[in-house]
């Protein structure tokens, strides 16, 4: 998603120039970045979690009975 967003954001080079085309662009840069959040949270943080799960399973596996 971000390069399609960036991709289309330096395609704005052949709108006139003013304002709207900067606008344009940059809202197209900001919109790649906040698709790219969720996956980049999943990957840099929702995975300790699970880390930890299963060293939990792992102990309760060793345990004696």
């Amino acid at each position: 998603m971000l390069v399609v967003f960036l991709t289309l954001a330096e395609l704005t080079v052949s709108l006139p120039s003013g304002p709207p085309r900067e606008i344009l662009r940059e809202g197209l840069v900001i919109t790649g970045w906040a698709a790219m959040w969720r996956p980049l949270e999943v990957l840099l943080y929702d995975w300790w979690p699970l880390v930890d799960e299963r060293r939990q399973v792992s102990r309760m596996l060793e345990a004696p009975v």
